[in-house]
């Protein structure tokens, strides 16, 4: 839920916030990852989560 608030905080992510890891949410993460020099696979880990300042 922490990663879907983030990314509708950023305006990327539009859909529920309820911690699933659906189509939406991968879709929206492969975007933040662009935005942040990231490689785009969509995967909630680290590097994401330390680029989001979620520890």
């Amino acid at each position: 839920m922490r990663v879907q608030q983030r990314l509708a905080k950023a305006g990327i992510y539009r859909g529920p916030i309820d911690g699933v890891l659906g189509d939406r949410t991968r879709y929206a993460i492969r975007v933040y990852e662009r935005i942040h020099g990231l490689p785009a696979d969509g995967r909630i880990d680290p590097r994401l989560l330390a680029t989001m300042g979620i520890s």
